[in-house]
């Protein structure tokens, strides 16, 4: 393709992983795509491209798109790139043209403005689009603004002022704020593609991980409806990690048993990979002439180890060879990439792996993983595999991985077996555990040939036992004789369903299994956990790493919410798994001092959502987001505007739309957009000009916190006298809140003309402890000063159990008043401890939003103290 020439020209396709200029057949789609590719080179900058006559038609932006209408910014338009470019991702060795990384900032579909073909006018030098991204949306408009010289091609990227513009939205820069650019010159060179086998490897290499074990997935019923997933077959074999080191090759199953020797056509895979060192996790499995994965072809080469048969290796002659299907890359020449997202170690390990019917790359789908299913359904495979694409590798079982079975199986510990018609037994009696307990789950009596029954049988004797296994034996048919056995042997079994009474139903057995502990038999639906997943602390990444993946999308667009039908389905909740592939980079640290990432930050808003939502509903919130964590410059958004979900919106009596926080799931989207503590109004939709309370906010003024625990202490005594209860709680700052719930008939005004009425009073009967200039040159030092201009209509205040951005964490904390001591501290409560606390106490703050009184008995007789203390 002639349009394609300079792209071709400029690269050299044997060493760079750039798709070439083979042209793209058309898959029939109307829309056109776009997508903005942020690539690290000798100068970060983004490069800008559009679909149009068969190419990407590229500019090079150097500060990157904005949705603000007053930035124009500049954009060099350079070679046309061929379509498949658009989901490239990877890095481009040095010594290649644009050397660096790129990777996706953000795609999607774009429609052409005006009359005219998006060639003429590009040809006129005047393009103007509407782009629908997952960041970029709204009507743009690339301009020229000179003809080509000899410095290339100026256009300017204008956004036009539509109801996406947003001028405090955060630029590039401020989104990439975490990921710094890395010049040439420090940039380690880590592309797969540069490297081959006996390739020298960068200095400060990272070490080669040792005692690794697999990362596991929780099963699970249903595709995951939230989030960023990719989809796999769900193979049916062995479990390996693959350890390539100085040409040689060692598998270790996932409890460490050493599996090279049963496996000896897999000790070619070095030769298949271009890297030197690399630490792989993949599936042992025998194929069948369908492609389909057999775990009980793989029984003979189990039983051989098993057995200590002196030349295990020679079963494989007998039968077919084994396949290694390959799924994920942990470390590569040098580089411990664990930290790194799942979609960005897969793509890694494709680039490495030179594939061929034995060596597999397991390859995956994303987004539509309920089509992988019904493919699974229709070729009678075990499953598949949900990964969430941003999940960093843990060694535990994670719901960043789920397990979607279609054949139900279930590993169980073999507890002995009883006598029948076949010579070596009958059937086998089966167990799992139960927290820590063993249990019965029934008998199994098909699925074994008799050379297999007599395998097992004699790996079966050495552990006979008179005592059964059980805590609580089963009663047995007394027509055969029944022999219990030591709780050492895993088998595999196929079944139709559990039984009411927690019996296995219709078992068949598929064969041994060595590579599972006795005590990780567990019953598997119960395996999932019903709270958010822990997330990876991640305190020290990998020094000069290459930049992360850019998270695809944080929450889809706001769309229309659906007409209620006249038979409306009742509404589930998302699974905490759900909830959690909400969140983008779990690994990103927020809190540096204390290693406590983004991840944490939304698993403890989940975790505390039932004490923590009703003191958010329907009360508009303002956002300040940390997106590069607290120790980076934060910004507000008050406003509705695109990536909101239409669910977070609501429109008050005042006719704006504002952002509210109503459920679990919109406090982990808040949490994903870098929402680290909660700031709503005092009032709610429906009565925004009306305040559920006073707020009493005192905060040192180069003092001591133990004053303000004094000056808390007076104000209390001040409002017992005038019959008015309120309730303390931390500010998670240096401070500490007074709430004095109202019965809804009050304005702004007013709360705020009785909080200065109270200050006044406060101040004057205790002139040595209380401070209330507005002005900070008239305050006195060592005072508390007492704040009541907080008070006001649009005017927000950190929730009760929020977190703050302040080292530790810390969480403003609800409080008994005979918790104000001398004991207190801003950071008595932090994210470590206060969900141990709400657990023992509840919501100290529930009476906030119960109780109502009046202020017309109280002002009068806080008046009268206050004339009588002028007197």
């Amino acid at each position: 393709m002639a349009a394609l020439n300079l792209y071709e020209k400029k690269r050299n396709f044997g060493s760079t992983p750039e798709p070439d200029a083979t042209p793209a057949k058309s898959d029939g789609q109307k829309k056109l795509i776009f997508v903005v590719q942020r690539h690290d080179a000798s100068r970060l900058h983004y490069d800008f491209r559009l679909e149009a006559d068969g190419v990407l038609k590229s500019w090079a932006v150097p500060k990157g798109p904005s949705l603000n209408p007053a930035d124009k910014r500049l954009a060099m338009m350079v070679e046309d790139h061929p379509i498949t470019y658009a989901t490239f991702e990877g890095e481009i060795p040095e010594g290649n043209y644009g050397a660096g990384t790129v990777e996706i900032w953000d795609s999607g579909t774009y429609t052409p403005l005006g009359d005219e073909p998006v060639s003429k006018q590009i040809e006129k030098g005047n393009l103007k689009v509407s782009l629908n991204g997952k960041k970029l949306r709204g009507e743009f408009a690339l301009v020229r603004i000179k003809g080509k010289d000899k410095s290339g091609d100026p256009w300017l990227l204008i956004k036009h002022n539509d109801e996406y513009a947003d001028p405090d939205a955060p630029t590039a820069a401020d989104q990439d704020v975490d990921r710094p650019h890395v010049p040439k010159s420090k940039r380690r060179l880590s592309s797969p593609a540069s490297r081959t086998v006996g390739a020298s490897r960068p200095k400060g290499k990272d070490p080669f991980p040792t005692g690794v074990t697999p990362m596991l997935a929780q099963p699970a019923e249903t595709i995951p409806k939230y989030g960023n997933w990719l989809y796999e077959i769900k193979w049916d074999g062995v479990r390996a990690l693959c350890s390539v080191r100085n040409g040689k090759v060692d598998y270790e199953s996932r409890n460490a048993l050493t599996l090279t020797r049963q496996f000896p056509e897999l000790a070619a895979l070095p030769k298949h990979l271009r890297a030197s060192d690399a630490l792989l996790d993949g599936e042992i499995v025998m194929l069948d002439d369908e492609g389909r994965s057999d775990f009980q072809a793989l029984q003979p080469r189990i039983m051989a180890r098993m057995l200590h048969e002196k030349n295990p290796e020679k079963e494989w002659s007998k039968g077919r060879a084994a396949t290694l299907a390959l799924f994920d890359l942990l470390y590569v020449d040098g580089e411990d990439i664990r930290k790194r997202p799942l979609s960005y170690r897969k793509q890694r390990l494709q680039q490495l792996l030179k594939a061929d019917a034995t060596f597999r790359f397991s390859s995956h789908v994303e987004g539509d993983g309920e089509a992988l299913l019904e493919v699974a359904k229709e070729k009678r495979l075990e499953g598949i595999v949900a990964k969430a694409t941003a999940s960093v590798y843990e060694s535990r079982r994670s719901s960043s991985w789920l397990k979607i079975k279609i054949v139900q199986e279930q590993d169980c510990v073999i507890c002995g077996y009883i006598g029948g018609k076949r010579e070596a037994f009958g059937s086998l009696i089966l167990g799992i555990y139960d927290n820590g307990k063993l249990i019965y789950a029934g008998n199994v009596g098909t699925g074994f040939s008799e050379r297999e029954g007599a395998r097992l049988r004699k790996l079966m004797d050495p552990f006979i036992t008179k005592k059964a296994p059980f805590a609580d034996p089963p009663r047995l048919p007394a027509a055969n004789p029944v022999h219990w056995l030591k709780p050492k042997l895993v088998c595999r079994i196929k079944y139709s369903e559990w039984t009411s009474d927690g019996k296995l139903r219709a078992p068949v057995y598929l064969g041994l299994r060595d590579d599972v502990k006795p005590t990780d038999c567990v019953r598997e639906e119960k395996a999932a956990t019903q709270s958010m997943p822990d997330t990876k602390t991640v305190k020290d990444p990998p020094k000069n790493s290459p930049v992360e993946k850019e998270p695809r999308t944080e929450k889809p667009p706001r769309t229309k919410k659906p007409e209620p039908e006249n038979n409306p389905q009742p509404q589930t909740e998302p699974t905490p798994t759900d909830l959690l592939a909400l969140v983008t980079h779990p690994e990103k640290i927020y809190f540096p001092e204390d290693g406590i990432t983004k991840g944490d930050v939304a698993r403890y808003y989940y975790d505390v959502a039932d004490v923590i939502l009703p003191h958010l509903k329907d009360r508009p919130l303002s956002l300040k987001r940390y997106p590069g964590g607290i120790n980076t410059k934060p910004f507000f958004q008050k406003h509705v505007r695109a990536g909101i979900p239409e669910s977070m919106v609501a429109k008050g009596e005042d006719g704006e739309e504002y952002i509210v926080c109503n459920t679990r799931e919109d406090l982990v989207v808040l949490a994903n957009l870098g929402c680290i503590d909660q700031n709503p109004w005092m009032s709610r939709i429906g009565s925004l000009d009306s305040p559920d309370y006073i707020l009493v906010d005192l905060d040192p003024f180069e003092c001591a916190f133990t004053k303000v625990i004094e000056a808390a202490i007076e104000v209390r005594k001040i409002l017992e006298k005038c019959g008015l209860r309120a309730f303390p709680k931390t500010t998670g700052g240096d401070g500490l809140h007074i709430f004095i719930p109202l019965n809804g008939n009050y304005t702004y005004d007013d709360a705020r003309m009785f909080a200065e009425v109270l200050s006044l009073t406060a101040a004057q009967q205790k002139p040595a402890l209380f401070t209330t200039g507005r002005a900070i040159a008239s305050r006195q030092k060592d005072r508390v000063y007492f704040d009541y201009l907080q008070i006001g209509h649009g005017k927000t205040i950190a929730s009760a159990y929020s977190l703050r951005a302040y080292p530790h964490a810390p969480v403003s904390m609800p409080l008994d008043w005979k918790e104000l001591t001398p004991k207190l501290t801003p950071t008595t409560f932090t994210i470590k401890n206060a969900r141990e606390r709400i657990a023992k106490r509840g919501d100290c703050f529930a009476d906030v939003l119960t109780l109502k009184q009046s202020l017309t008995k109280p002002l009068a007789v806080l008046r009268k103290m206050y004339e009588a203390g002028k007197a």
